[in-house]
Protein backbone atom coordinates (compact mmCIF):
# COMPACT_ATOMS: atom_id res chain seq x y z
CA UNK A 1 0.00 0.00 0.00
CA UNK A 2 2.77 1.95 0.61
CA UNK A 3 4.40 1.71 -2.51
CA UNK A 4 0.59 2.81 -4.14
CA UNK A 5 0.85 5.75 -2.15
CA UNK A 6 4.37 6.45 -2.77
CA UNK A 7 3.88 6.18 -6.67
CA UNK A 8 0.49 8.02 -6.76
CA UNK A 9 2.77 10.92 -5.07
CA UNK A 10 5.42 10.90 -7.50
CA UNK A 11 2.77 11.11 -10.21
CA UNK A 12 1.19 14.13 -8.32
CA UNK A 13 4.08 15.96 -8.34
CA UNK A 14 4.82 14.94 -11.39
CA UNK A 15 1.53 16.39 -12.76
CA UNK A 16 2.21 19.62 -10.75
CA UNK A 17 5.59 19.76 -12.88
CA UNK A 18 3.73 19.35 -16.11
CA UNK A 19 1.19 21.97 -15.27
CA UNK A 20 3.63 24.48 -13.99
CA UNK A 21 5.85 23.89 -17.02
CA UNK A 22 2.90 24.74 -19.04
CA UNK A 23 1.81 27.45 -17.34
CA UNK A 24 5.53 28.68 -17.84
CA UNK A 25 5.98 28.41 -21.60
CA UNK A 26 2.04 29.25 -22.21
CA UNK A 27 2.90 32.96 -19.66
CA UNK A 28 6.27 33.09 -21.95
CA UNK A 29 4.78 32.17 -25.25
CA UNK A 30 4.10 35.30 -27.88
CA UNK A 31 0.52 34.41 -28.04
CA UNK A 32 -0.24 35.51 -24.08
CA UNK A 33 2.18 38.59 -23.89
CA UNK A 34 0.55 39.82 -27.60
CA UNK A 35 -2.70 39.26 -25.60
CA UNK A 36 -2.03 41.38 -22.86
CA UNK A 37 -0.32 43.98 -25.29
CA UNK A 38 -3.75 44.36 -27.32
CA UNK A 39 -5.88 44.50 -23.62
CA UNK A 40 -3.00 47.28 -22.80
CA UNK A 41 -4.00 49.46 -25.87
CA UNK A 42 -7.83 48.61 -25.71
CA UNK A 43 -7.74 49.93 -22.18
CA UNK A 44 -5.41 53.33 -22.39
CA UNK A 45 -4.83 53.75 -26.10
CA UNK A 46 -0.77 52.64 -25.33
CA UNK A 47 0.87 50.04 -28.20
CA UNK A 48 3.91 48.50 -26.37
CA UNK A 49 5.27 45.29 -25.59
CA UNK A 50 5.98 43.21 -22.57
CA UNK A 51 9.27 41.90 -21.57
CA UNK A 52 9.53 37.92 -20.53
CA UNK A 53 6.90 37.20 -17.94
CA UNK A 54 7.28 34.72 -14.44
CA UNK A 55 5.38 33.06 -12.83
CA UNK A 56 5.27 33.63 -8.95
CA UNK A 57 3.12 31.37 -6.80
CA UNK A 58 0.23 33.31 -7.35
CA UNK A 59 1.35 35.87 -9.24
CA UNK A 60 2.60 37.16 -12.36
CA UNK A 61 5.76 39.35 -12.99
CA UNK A 62 7.52 41.22 -15.75
CA UNK A 63 10.55 43.29 -15.52
CA UNK A 64 9.17 45.82 -18.03
CA UNK A 65 6.20 47.18 -20.67
CA UNK A 66 6.90 49.92 -23.06
CA UNK A 67 5.11 51.80 -25.60
CA UNK A 68 3.89 54.49 -27.24
CA UNK A 69 0.06 56.29 -27.43
CA UNK A 70 -1.87 55.73 -30.20
CA UNK A 71 -4.02 58.24 -32.17
CA UNK A 72 -5.62 60.56 -30.01
CA UNK A 73 -4.12 58.93 -27.12
CA UNK A 74 -3.08 61.76 -25.06
CA UNK A 75 -0.31 59.56 -23.81
CA UNK A 76 2.95 60.06 -25.63
CA UNK A 77 5.28 57.25 -24.15
CA UNK A 78 4.81 55.27 -21.28
CA UNK A 79 7.03 52.65 -19.41
CA UNK A 80 6.52 50.41 -16.46
CA UNK A 81 8.96 48.65 -14.47
CA UNK A 82 9.09 45.76 -11.74
CA UNK A 83 5.27 44.58 -12.64
CA UNK A 84 3.50 42.42 -10.53
CA UNK A 85 -0.15 40.81 -10.57
CA UNK A 86 -1.04 38.68 -7.92
CA UNK A 87 -4.54 36.84 -8.06
CA UNK A 88 -6.05 35.95 -4.96
CA UNK A 89 -6.95 32.20 -4.08
CA UNK A 90 -10.49 32.56 -3.65
CA UNK A 91 -10.92 34.56 -6.94
CA UNK A 92 -9.48 31.40 -8.78
CA UNK A 93 -11.46 28.67 -7.05
CA UNK A 94 -14.04 30.76 -8.35
CA UNK A 95 -13.36 30.93 -12.06
CA UNK A 96 -12.02 34.69 -11.79
CA UNK A 97 -9.26 35.68 -12.65
CA UNK A 98 -8.90 39.01 -10.02
CA UNK A 99 -5.95 40.69 -10.32
CA UNK A 100 -5.50 42.26 -6.06
CA UNK A 101 -3.58 44.17 -6.28
CA UNK A 102 -0.92 45.00 -9.89
CA UNK A 103 1.95 46.75 -8.59
CA UNK A 104 4.57 48.91 -10.52
CA UNK A 105 7.71 49.37 -9.25
CA UNK A 106 8.62 52.59 -11.44
CA UNK A 107 6.26 54.06 -14.10
CA UNK A 108 7.28 57.02 -16.41
CA UNK A 109 4.63 58.46 -18.43
CA UNK A 110 4.88 61.27 -20.70
CA UNK A 111 1.41 63.47 -21.96
CA UNK A 112 1.63 64.79 -25.14
CA UNK A 113 -1.35 67.41 -27.03
CA UNK A 114 -2.82 65.43 -29.62
CA UNK A 115 -3.11 67.46 -33.24
CA UNK A 116 -6.34 69.06 -33.59
CA UNK A 117 -6.70 66.23 -37.06
CA UNK A 118 -6.27 63.35 -34.90
CA UNK A 119 -10.01 61.94 -34.16
CA UNK A 120 -10.77 60.94 -29.78
CA UNK A 121 -9.48 57.77 -28.84
CA UNK A 122 -12.59 55.72 -28.60
CA UNK A 123 -11.64 53.67 -24.88
CA UNK A 124 -13.29 50.22 -25.22
CA UNK A 125 -16.33 49.16 -22.76
CA UNK A 126 -15.72 47.04 -19.72
CA UNK A 127 -15.18 43.00 -20.95
CA UNK A 128 -18.73 42.19 -19.48
CA UNK A 129 -20.21 44.74 -21.86
CA UNK A 130 -18.85 43.63 -25.26
CA UNK A 131 -21.00 42.06 -27.42
CA UNK A 132 -20.91 38.38 -27.89
CA UNK A 133 -17.87 37.09 -30.41
CA UNK A 134 -15.97 40.21 -30.31
CA UNK A 135 -12.60 39.81 -30.64
CA UNK A 136 -13.39 36.26 -29.10
CA UNK A 137 -10.90 34.84 -30.93
CA UNK A 138 -8.11 36.68 -29.94
CA UNK A 139 -8.68 36.13 -26.09
CA UNK A 140 -7.48 32.88 -24.34
CA UNK A 141 -10.46 31.10 -23.29
CA UNK A 142 -8.91 30.82 -19.88
CA UNK A 143 -8.66 34.62 -19.36
CA UNK A 144 -12.15 35.67 -20.44
CA UNK A 145 -12.96 36.43 -17.00
CA UNK A 146 -10.33 38.44 -15.87
CA UNK A 147 -10.98 41.84 -13.40
CA UNK A 148 -8.37 44.27 -12.26
CA UNK A 149 -9.53 45.96 -8.87
CA UNK A 150 -6.26 47.45 -7.70
CA UNK A 151 -3.58 49.09 -8.60
CA UNK A 152 0.04 50.35 -6.45
CA UNK A 153 2.60 52.42 -8.16
CA UNK A 154 5.50 53.00 -5.73
CA UNK A 155 7.08 55.92 -8.02
CA UNK A 156 5.49 57.78 -10.69
CA UNK A 157 7.41 59.81 -13.20
CA UNK A 158 4.74 62.45 -14.99
CA UNK A 159 5.67 65.00 -17.42
CA UNK A 160 3.67 66.90 -20.07
CA UNK A 161 4.51 69.05 -23.16
CA UNK A 162 5.89 72.96 -23.19
CA UNK A 163 2.26 73.32 -25.24
CA UNK A 164 0.78 73.16 -21.61
CA UNK A 165 1.76 75.74 -18.87
CA UNK A 166 5.02 75.72 -20.47
CA UNK A 167 5.59 71.93 -19.46
CA UNK A 168 6.41 70.51 -16.05
CA UNK A 169 6.48 67.47 -14.16
CA UNK A 170 5.10 65.17 -11.19
CA UNK A 171 8.47 62.82 -10.07
CA UNK A 172 8.72 60.63 -7.33
CA UNK A 173 5.23 60.21 -6.11
CA UNK A 174 3.26 57.39 -4.86
CA UNK A 175 -0.03 55.80 -6.76
CA UNK A 176 -2.99 53.69 -5.30
CA UNK A 177 -5.45 52.77 -7.57
CA UNK A 178 -9.04 51.21 -7.20
CA UNK A 179 -11.75 50.18 -9.81
CA UNK A 180 -14.88 51.45 -9.54
CA UNK A 181 -17.07 50.03 -12.84
CA UNK A 182 -15.06 50.83 -15.73
CA UNK A 183 -13.43 54.05 -14.10
CA UNK A 184 -10.53 54.41 -11.45
CA UNK A 185 -10.76 56.30 -8.08
CA UNK A 186 -7.01 57.38 -7.15
CA UNK A 187 -4.87 58.70 -4.84
CA UNK A 188 -1.79 59.93 -5.11
CA UNK A 189 0.85 61.46 -2.28
CA UNK A 190 4.52 62.59 -2.00
CA UNK A 191 7.05 63.81 -4.71
CA UNK A 192 7.71 66.97 -6.85
CA UNK A 193 5.67 69.28 -8.50
CA UNK A 194 7.73 71.41 -11.21
CA UNK A 195 5.74 73.70 -13.66
CA UNK A 196 7.66 76.00 -16.05
CA UNK A 197 9.26 78.65 -14.35
CA UNK A 198 7.55 78.18 -11.13
CA UNK A 199 9.10 77.14 -7.95
CA UNK A 200 9.04 73.74 -7.43
CA UNK A 201 6.07 72.48 -5.09
CA UNK A 202 5.78 69.59 -2.73
CA UNK A 203 3.00 67.48 -3.32
CA UNK A 204 1.10 66.40 -0.19
CA UNK A 205 -2.17 64.67 -1.52
CA UNK A 206 -4.41 64.49 -4.62
CA UNK A 207 -7.37 62.44 -4.66
CA UNK A 208 -8.96 61.73 -8.16
CA UNK A 209 -10.77 60.05 -10.62
CA UNK A 210 -10.48 58.88 -14.22
CA UNK A 211 -12.72 58.04 -16.59
CA UNK A 212 -13.28 56.42 -19.75
CA UNK A 213 -12.16 59.59 -22.19
CA UNK A 214 -11.44 62.02 -19.21
CA UNK A 215 -10.38 62.72 -15.20
CA UNK A 216 -11.59 64.50 -12.47
CA UNK A 217 -9.07 66.03 -9.50
CA UNK A 218 -11.45 65.80 -6.75
CA UNK A 219 -8.93 67.72 -4.36
CA UNK A 220 -5.38 68.95 -4.79
CA UNK A 221 -2.74 70.01 -1.69
CA UNK A 222 0.45 71.52 -2.50
CA UNK A 223 2.78 73.29 -0.29
CA UNK A 224 5.39 76.31 -1.77
CA UNK A 225 8.55 75.93 0.23
CA UNK A 226 7.57 74.99 3.21
CA UNK A 227 4.91 77.80 3.31
CA UNK A 228 1.36 78.13 2.96
CA UNK A 229 -1.25 75.41 0.90
CA UNK A 230 -2.29 75.48 -2.45
CA UNK A 231 -5.51 73.86 -3.50
CA UNK A 232 -6.48 72.53 -6.66
CA UNK A 233 -9.80 71.08 -8.11
CA UNK A 234 -10.85 70.17 -12.16
CA UNK A 235 -11.44 68.19 -14.48
CA UNK A 236 -10.06 67.04 -18.17
CA UNK A 237 -12.06 65.79 -21.39
CA UNK A 238 -9.52 64.31 -23.75
CA UNK A 239 -11.89 62.27 -25.64
CA UNK A 240 -15.23 64.17 -26.48
CA UNK A 241 -13.73 68.27 -27.12
CA UNK A 242 -10.35 68.01 -25.43
CA UNK A 243 -11.18 70.42 -22.84
CA UNK A 244 -10.37 71.01 -19.40
CA UNK A 245 -10.43 73.32 -16.08
CA UNK A 246 -8.64 73.41 -13.11
CA UNK A 247 -9.60 75.62 -9.95
CA UNK A 248 -7.30 76.90 -7.70
CA UNK A 249 -6.68 79.23 -4.13
CA UNK A 250 -3.67 79.78 -2.01
CA UNK A 251 -3.52 80.67 1.72
CA UNK A 252 -0.22 82.05 3.61
CA UNK A 253 2.28 81.25 0.31
CA UNK A 254 5.41 83.57 0.89
CA UNK A 255 5.44 85.52 -2.22
CA UNK A 256 9.13 85.78 -2.48
CA UNK A 257 10.01 82.31 -4.43
CA UNK A 258 7.61 83.62 -6.84
CA UNK A 259 9.12 86.58 -8.17
CA UNK A 260 12.42 87.06 -10.42
CA UNK A 261 15.67 87.58 -8.69
CA UNK A 262 15.52 91.32 -9.24
CA UNK A 263 12.50 91.70 -7.45
CA UNK A 264 12.82 89.18 -4.43
CA UNK A 265 14.47 91.65 -1.98
CA UNK A 266 11.69 94.55 -2.92
CA UNK A 267 8.68 92.47 -2.17
CA UNK A 268 7.41 90.79 0.68
CA UNK A 269 4.08 89.39 2.09
CA UNK A 270 2.26 86.36 1.95
CA UNK A 271 0.10 85.83 -1.88
CA UNK A 272 -3.15 84.82 -1.56
CA UNK A 273 -5.27 83.70 -4.49
CA UNK A 274 -8.28 82.41 -6.26
CA UNK A 275 -8.50 81.37 -9.84
CA UNK A 276 -8.73 78.91 -12.62
CA UNK A 277 -6.74 77.62 -15.50
CA UNK A 278 -9.26 76.82 -18.35
CA UNK A 279 -8.25 74.55 -21.52
CA UNK A 280 -10.60 75.77 -24.39
CA UNK A 281 -11.51 73.52 -27.18
CA UNK A 282 -9.09 74.52 -30.14
CA UNK A 283 -7.77 77.39 -28.21
CA UNK A 284 -4.60 78.20 -25.65
CA UNK A 285 -5.01 77.97 -22.12
CA UNK A 286 -5.84 81.06 -19.97
CA UNK A 287 -5.31 81.94 -16.16
CA UNK A 288 -7.33 84.25 -14.51
CA UNK A 289 -7.64 85.03 -10.66
CA UNK A 290 -7.59 87.50 -8.10
CA UNK A 291 -4.56 88.27 -6.23
CA UNK A 292 -3.87 90.17 -2.66
CA UNK A 293 -1.17 90.49 -0.43
CA UNK A 294 -1.12 90.04 2.61
CA UNK A 295 1.46 91.64 5.52
CA UNK A 296 3.07 92.83 2.29
CA UNK A 297 6.14 95.76 1.86
CA UNK A 298 8.04 97.24 -0.18
CA UNK A 299 11.62 97.22 0.17
CA UNK A 300 15.17 98.37 -1.49
CA UNK A 301 13.04 100.45 -4.03
CA UNK A 302 13.62 103.64 -5.70
CA UNK A 303 13.37 107.15 -4.01
CA UNK A 304 9.72 106.94 -4.31
CA UNK A 305 9.23 104.70 -1.35
CA UNK A 306 12.08 106.69 0.69
CA UNK A 307 10.38 109.38 -0.02
CA UNK A 308 7.77 108.47 1.52
CA UNK A 309 9.37 106.87 4.40
CA UNK A 310 10.69 110.74 4.63
CA UNK A 311 14.40 109.35 5.37
CA UNK A 312 12.75 107.49 8.77
CA UNK A 313 14.00 104.85 10.35
CA UNK A 314 11.80 101.86 8.83
CA UNK A 315 13.65 100.15 5.83
CA UNK A 316 10.92 99.00 4.48
CA UNK A 317 7.05 100.79 3.82
CA UNK A 318 4.42 98.61 5.18
CA UNK A 319 0.78 98.29 2.57
CA UNK A 320 -2.20 98.51 4.44
CA UNK A 321 -3.72 97.08 0.86
CA UNK A 322 -2.20 95.17 -2.53
CA UNK A 323 -4.16 93.50 -4.51
CA UNK A 324 -4.68 92.88 -8.71
CA UNK A 325 -6.19 90.79 -11.00
CA UNK A 326 -4.40 88.06 -12.93
CA UNK A 327 -4.91 87.47 -16.92
CA UNK A 328 -2.00 85.07 -18.33
CA UNK A 329 -1.74 82.76 -21.19
CA UNK A 330 1.16 81.40 -23.21
CA UNK A 331 2.57 84.62 -24.50
CA UNK A 332 1.65 87.39 -22.31
CA UNK A 333 0.80 88.21 -18.90
CA UNK A 334 -1.04 91.02 -16.98
CA UNK A 335 -2.00 92.65 -13.72
CA UNK A 336 -4.82 94.81 -13.97
CA UNK A 337 -6.95 97.09 -11.89
CA UNK A 338 -3.65 96.76 -9.53
CA UNK A 339 -4.18 98.36 -5.95
CA UNK A 340 -1.17 99.19 -3.50
CA UNK A 341 -1.44 101.08 -0.73
CA UNK A 342 -0.07 102.88 2.66
CA UNK A 343 -2.70 104.70 3.64
CA UNK A 344 -2.20 108.54 4.14
CA UNK A 345 1.38 108.02 2.53
CA UNK A 346 1.14 106.52 -1.18
CA UNK A 347 -0.85 104.85 -3.32
CA UNK A 348 -0.36 103.34 -6.97
CA UNK A 349 -3.24 102.25 -9.28
CA UNK A 350 -3.02 101.19 -13.14
CA UNK A 351 -2.42 97.97 -15.15
CA UNK A 352 0.71 95.68 -16.39
CA UNK A 353 1.36 93.67 -19.13
CA UNK A 354 4.70 91.22 -19.45
CA UNK A 355 5.52 89.94 -22.90
CA UNK A 356 8.07 87.26 -23.26
CA UNK A 357 10.84 89.88 -20.76
CA UNK A 358 9.42 92.98 -22.13
CA UNK A 359 7.01 94.99 -19.72
CA UNK A 360 4.76 97.88 -20.00
CA UNK A 361 2.11 100.07 -18.50
CA UNK A 362 0.29 103.11 -17.47
CA UNK A 363 0.14 103.78 -13.71
CA UNK A 364 -1.15 106.69 -11.30
CA UNK A 365 1.03 107.41 -8.48
CA UNK A 366 -0.52 109.42 -5.37
CA UNK A 367 1.64 110.35 -2.58
CA UNK A 368 0.41 112.65 0.38
CA UNK A 369 0.87 116.73 0.17
CA UNK A 370 3.47 116.80 3.10
CA UNK A 371 5.74 114.58 0.84
CA UNK A 372 5.23 116.25 -2.18
CA UNK A 373 5.94 119.17 -0.47
CA UNK A 374 9.56 117.85 0.10
CA UNK A 375 10.31 118.12 -3.83
CA UNK A 376 10.48 121.70 -4.41
CA UNK A 377 8.21 122.61 -7.54
CA UNK A 378 6.84 119.36 -8.06
CA UNK A 379 3.49 119.85 -7.01
CA UNK A 380 2.96 122.77 -9.70
CA UNK A 381 4.91 120.36 -12.72
CA UNK A 382 4.33 116.92 -11.40
CA UNK A 383 1.63 116.12 -8.70
CA UNK A 384 -0.99 118.49 -10.12
CA UNK A 385 -4.14 116.51 -9.51
CA UNK A 386 -5.57 116.16 -6.33
CA UNK A 387 -8.05 113.10 -5.45
CA UNK A 388 -8.77 111.45 -2.10
CA UNK A 389 -6.57 112.85 0.09
CA UNK A 390 -3.35 112.53 -2.60
CA UNK A 391 -1.64 114.26 -5.26
CA UNK A 392 -1.07 112.17 -8.39
CA UNK A 393 0.75 112.27 -11.65
CA UNK A 394 0.53 109.87 -14.07
CA UNK A 395 3.72 107.31 -14.81
CA UNK A 396 4.58 104.81 -17.61
CA UNK A 397 6.52 101.92 -17.10
CA UNK A 398 8.84 100.11 -20.16
CA UNK A 399 11.74 98.21 -20.23
CA UNK A 400 12.53 94.51 -18.99
CA UNK A 401 11.22 92.24 -16.32
CA UNK A 402 14.87 92.42 -14.46
CA UNK A 403 14.90 95.46 -14.92
CA UNK A 404 11.86 97.65 -15.46
CA UNK A 405 12.14 101.47 -15.85
CA UNK A 406 9.58 104.01 -14.93
CA UNK A 407 9.53 107.80 -16.49
CA UNK A 408 8.84 109.20 -13.12
CA UNK A 409 12.34 109.59 -12.04
CA UNK A 410 13.73 111.75 -14.75
CA UNK A 411 10.86 114.03 -14.46
CA UNK A 412 11.24 114.73 -10.81
CA UNK A 413 15.35 114.89 -11.15
CA UNK A 414 14.74 117.32 -13.76
CA UNK A 415 12.32 119.64 -11.62
CA UNK A 416 14.72 118.96 -8.89
CA UNK A 417 17.49 120.58 -10.72
CA UNK A 418 15.52 123.48 -12.13
CA UNK A 419 14.73 124.42 -8.86
CA UNK A 420 18.59 123.63 -7.30
CA UNK A 421 19.09 126.17 -10.34
CA UNK A 422 16.85 128.93 -9.24
CA UNK A 423 18.03 128.41 -5.89
CA UNK A 424 21.75 129.17 -6.09
CA UNK A 425 20.96 132.23 -8.90
CA UNK A 426 18.38 133.35 -6.19
CA UNK A 427 21.67 133.09 -3.68
CA UNK A 428 24.32 134.96 -6.20
CA UNK A 429 21.71 137.68 -6.17
CA UNK A 430 21.38 138.35 -2.91
CA UNK A 431 25.50 138.07 -2.26
CA UNK A 432 25.99 140.66 -5.19
CA UNK A 433 23.10 143.27 -3.66
CA UNK A 434 24.97 142.73 -0.40
CA UNK A 435 28.28 143.40 -1.81
CA UNK A 436 26.80 146.56 -3.57
CA UNK A 437 25.24 147.10 -0.64
CA UNK A 438 28.49 146.84 1.29
CA UNK A 439 30.91 148.68 -1.25
CA UNK A 440 28.42 152.18 -1.16
CA UNK A 441 29.60 155.52 -0.14
CA UNK A 442 30.47 156.07 3.30
CA UNK A 443 28.33 158.39 5.57
CA UNK A 444 29.48 161.49 6.16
Amino acid sequence: MKKIFGVLGLLFLAGLAIVFGMAVAYLNGEGFRSFLSRAVARGIGVEGRFSSLQLRGLAIGSSEFSGAGGPGSPIAELRAEDLQARFPLASLVQGVWKIDPLRIGHLELTFRSAPREEKPLRASPPAMERPAGDEAEETPGVLRRVSLRRGEIHRADLRWPSSLLGGGALTGTRMELEADGSAWNGKASGGKLACASLPDLALEELLFRVDPGSAFLEQGLLRSEGSGIIRLAGRMDWQERAEGELRFSTSGVALTPWLPMAWRRRVTGELEAEGRLTLPHGQPWRVEAGLSLLHGKLEDLPWLVGLALSGGAPSALPLDQARARLLAGPEDLSFEQIEIEAKGVLRIEGNLRVEGEQVRGGMRVGLSAERVALLPGAREKIFSEERNGYLWTPVAVTGTVRDPQEDLSPRVTAVAKEAMKAGVQRAIRSALDFLRHSQGPASP
